[in-house]
């Protein structure tokens, strides 16, 4: 059995994130398409030790409600 790192995140967040070509001064910021990830301390913490092939295993609470937004999330940050 090979060891991992347990992390831990109490309280985890959904990041939303865009990008921008380039910034020009006084005028209008044309986006991309957001981008929506699992965040939070440990969550960022296992996704770092992932691309260090580290392994690692998560543990978060999540209220019921948003607990779809969650599966999706997770999924897409795999």
């Amino acid at each position: 059995m090979k060891k991992s790192i347990l992390t831990i995140t109490l309280n985890p967040s959904v990041d939303k994130s865009s990008s921008v070509q380039n910034i020009i001064p006084e005028k209008k910021l044309r986006c991309h398409s957001p981008k929506y990830e699992a965040g939070g301390g440990g969550i960022n913490v296992s996704r770092a030790l992932k691309r260090l092939g580290i392994l690692s295993d998560t543990f978060l609470l999540l209220a019921k409600e948003p607990e779809d937004c969650w599966k999706i999330c997770l999924k897409l940050s795999n």
